[in-house]
């Protein structure tokens, strides 16, 4: 976890992503992005580090995906 650790709210999670409120939640439903935390008994949040760790995966596997055969042989060959 980084020093920077804060909470995140719904708005602050939308903006930082870019992913709107009904694709995000789908995602949560299937497992594919973190899930939100009680932090009071009406409030959830959504802790930094995982948000920008999501964010660091994902764009990993778009570009990995977005690579072409002759891209990948260029790579594995370096």
């Amino acid at each position: 976890m980084s020093d920077d650790l804060r909470y995140m709210r719904l708005e602050d999670v939308v903006h930082t992503t870019g992913v709107g409120k009904s694709t995000l939640f789908n995602l949560i439903k299937k497992g594919e992005f973190p899930a939100p935390i009680r932090v009071l008994p009406n409030t959830s949040r959504w802790l930094s580090d995982e948000v920008q760790e999501w964010i660091k995966q994902t764009s990993r596997r778009a570009r990995f995906v977005g690579m072409g055969k002759s891209d990948q042989r260029t790579t594995e060959a370096s």
